[in-house]
């Protein structure tokens, strides 16, 4: 019976750590749930930060800005090779169907014509990645703005004006906020 108490304390030792373990976890749940990473989309300079640390923030309201020059800059570089893609687009095209046509008459061998195919092919990709980039340009300049999700207050400020947020690889924290 003294082996059976034993055990049984035991039992009760481990089931009370467990518990306890239990409750300090949901605790800490609760307060690093409170707590929220504020990050943005894109890459860029910061231009202004609209807000101060322990202020409250209402949802939508403005937070910070990401210089545009960059982003005017890959706007323009976008609509410029959209340009010139559609251009050589076009004369690819011509001449794929001018070879086709030689090669009809025997005048063209059938290597120049997988040549004339491939460099269609190459300027359909390259117009393509063009247009691809034209787009992703727009959304940055539609996002250069990042503004509250939701009413906060803000409790710690990650960047600074003039720094680069770089989120090619890894999104950067730029706020963190606790929710009210």
């Amino acid at each position: 019976m003294n082996k059976m108490t034993i055990n049984n304390k035991k039992i009760f030792l481990c089931c009370l750590f467990l518990l306890i373990n239990l409750i300090v976890c949901d605790i800490h749940a609760e307060n690093s749930e409170s707590e929220i990473n504020i990050t943005s989309a894109i890459s860029g300079i910061v231009k202004t930060i609209h807000v101060k640390i322990n202020q409250t923030i209402k949802q939508g309201e403005l937070l910070l800005e990401f210089d545009e020059t960059l982003i005017n800059s890959n706007l323009l570089e976008a609509n410029a090779m959209i340009k010139l893609t559609q251009i050589n687009l076009l004369e690819a095209k011509k001449e794929l169907e001018r070879s086709k046509e030689l090669f009809e008459r025997t005048v063209l061998s059938e290597h120049d014509l997988q040549v004339s195919k491939v460099n269609y092919f190459k300027a359909l990709s390259l117009h393509s990645e063009a247009e691809n980039k034209l787009k992703h340009s727009l959304w940055d300049k539609k996002h250069h703005k990042l503004y509250a999700p939701y009413t906060a207050t803000i409790n710690k400020i990650l960047t600074y004006t003039g720094q680069y947020i770089n989120n090619k690889y890894a999104v950067q924290p730029i706020f963190v906020i606790q929710r009210k």
